[in-house]
């Protein structure tokens, strides 16, 4: 799934020595960013291990049924996730 994206997007982006694996230029003169690729990097980094990320790959703007998406609405809606770690004995986690 990839965004088209501006120059201050760019800007910041350029700060990840990665940035290029995950983004390129379009016929627009503007940028398209490979959010997944870079969702996983910015995970990586953080000490995440790769075996442990996992994606799915809905996009938002192309499953009307399924997701709100601005940029195919121009209006806005929210998505949420709820995300839980099982503990090492396979029950659910101990409460927070």
């Amino acid at each position: 799934m990839s965004a088209e994206v501006d120059e201050p997007v760019m800007a910041r982006l350029r700060r990840w020595p990665w940035w290029e694996e995950v983004a390129a230029p379009n016929p627009r003169g503007r940028w398209q960013l490979d959010l997944r690729a870079a969702n996983r990097r910015q995970l990586v980094d953080a000490g995440v291990p790769v075996q442990q990320i996992e994606t799915l790959d809905w996009c938002t703007f192309e499953h009307p049924e399924l997701f709100y998406s601005f940029r195919r609405d121009g209006a806005t809606g929210r998505n949420a996730a709820i995300v839980a770690l099982e503990s090492s004995a396979g029950g659910p986690p101990p409460s927070c």
